[in-house]
């Protein structure tokens, strides 16, 4: 009873730190809708299926690895004419010791018995590379996945701000139809129909532009999920992206550090394939066959063999290891370099982008006053312009002012919502 609760125990444990590791390395999405489109891009994407397809590449060469391990067989069949040949006179008859004509026919097998290490490197040198290429496997579906993010929030905020351009245009022809009623009565002037009917060019024109907008990233979701998504994208309150406002952890998150690692990874391994590749190595051959040229009868076949054990020693290589060595350790110094590069460019990146977070916030919160002024502005025109204290052009122009504020208070809520998604892609978390 106890070593099964001793296993329960351990196996919720090892749960426990695998929720941990993961939420520390990756951000899991809880708006469905992203989290569908970013699934679709990353499994269909062609330049990612191309690299997924390369990867299997490995797993071949690994087999070849070990390949090494196992035996060779070889068959080997000749006829030779050779002249002259050795021969003596005894007792007035010539002797031959060796024929003319030769035939040999054998098979030959030669096995690796001992190589101190070298294909065992090799195989370890393949795994690392595997995992290096799966790094840059899973970087690239980062990088899709935050272009479907940045998508995904453009064609939502350009459909709060398309909805508040129709409202605009709708109260725009409202109030034509109005100032249409009271040319009619003789109490508007047709330079009050000319100009409403001119901000409604050009707020159709405005619709036009943020529906265009809204076509091109409706373009760009198709190339990068293969579906198309119109109609497929409804309206969210709340969203999974923060500002990630301190660099200090940024190491828990960054897919690009763990590549960097990746790779020097490998390139230790490489040191170590280095050194092995001049290490002695040891193997038996044995081969057996027919062939003729046997005393006293040369022209008979013959059943012949042979079985050996012999070793390979490098013995002179013109310095070649230890300059393989220093550049490769060249290569080493330079990645260990590019994480402090990395580390500064988080760094400022991030610094860049909290400040821009910073200053959008300052003017949100600025603009709903403006909005808030705006709406009720234009709630004391209407009550002026019924009793004849402004005109209708007036009156319109605070109208438009109450639009043009709710798309500058959208447009800064896209901003900030940008760079929300950015100050996670700086630091590379994992969001797919």
């Amino acid at each position: 009873m106890n070593a099964i609760m001793k296993r329960i125990v351990v196996t919720i444990t090892a749960i426990l730190l695998v929720t941990v590791t993961i939420a520390q390395d990756s951000l899991v999405l809880k708006d469905q809708q992203l989290a569908t489109l970013i699934q679709q891009a990353v499994n269909n994407y062609p330049k990612i299926r191309e690299m997924e397809i390369q990867l299997q590449s490995n797993d071949v060469k690994q087999e070849l690895i070990r390949s090494n391990w196992l035996p060779t067989v070889q068959g080997d069949a000749m006829v030779s004419y050779v002249a002259p040949v050795p021969k003596v006179n005894f007792d007035g008859k010539n002797l031959q010791f060796a024929p003319n004509d030769n035939y040999n026919l054998a098979v030959g097998v030669n096995q690796l018995l001992y190589d101190f290490g070298k294909t065992r490197i090799q195989l370890e040198r393949s795994q690392s590379e595997k995992k290096w290429q799966k790094g840059g496997i899973d970087l690239s579906k980062n990088a899709v996945a935050y272009q479907v993010s940045q998508a995904y929030f453009t064609v939502l905020f350009l459909n709060k701000a398309i909805a508040v351009q129709e409202g605009q245009i709708k109260a725009l022809q409202e109030n034509e139809k109005l100032i249409q009623a009271k040319i009619r009565n003789g109490d508007a002037l047709e330079y009050d129909l000319l100009t409403t009917q001119v901000r409604i060019a050009n707020a159709r024109n405005r619709l036009k532009d943020l529906q265009s907008q809204q076509e091109q990233q409706y373009i760009a979701l198709k190339l990068l999920t293969g579906e198309d998504q119109h109609g497929k994208i409804r309206d969210i309150v709340t969203t999974d992206f923060t500002q990630m406002a301190n660099s200090a952890t940024w190491r828990n998150y960054s897919l690009e550090l763990k590549q960097i690692n990746n790779q020097l990874e490998l390139l230790n391994i490489n040191n170590q394939v280095i050194r092995k590749d001049f290490s002695p190595t040891v193997f038996g051959t044995a081969a057996g066959g027919v062939k003729n040229g046997f005393v006293p009868d040369i022209r008979q076949m013959r059943l012949n063999g042979m079985v050996g054990v012999g070793i390979s020693i490098p013995i002179f290589s013109a310095n070649r290891p230890k300059l393989e060595q220093k550049m490769n350790q060249v290569s080493i110094d330079a990645t260990r370099q590019s994480i402090t590069t990395l580390e500064q460019q988080v760094e400022r990146d991030l610094a860049r982008v909290n400040e821009d977070y910073r200053n959008l916030e300052e003017k949100l919160r600025n603009q709903e006053v403006l909005v808030r002024q705006a709406e009720k502005a234009f709630q004391l025109a209407q009550v002026r312009f019924k009793e004849g204290l402004i005109t209708s052009v007036e009156l319109l122009t605070t109208q438009v002012a109450v639009e043009d504020a709710q798309l500058s208070m959208v447009q800064l809520q896209y901003q900030m919502q940008l760079d929300k998604i950015e100050s996670h892609k700086i630091v590379g978390m994992k969001i797919w």
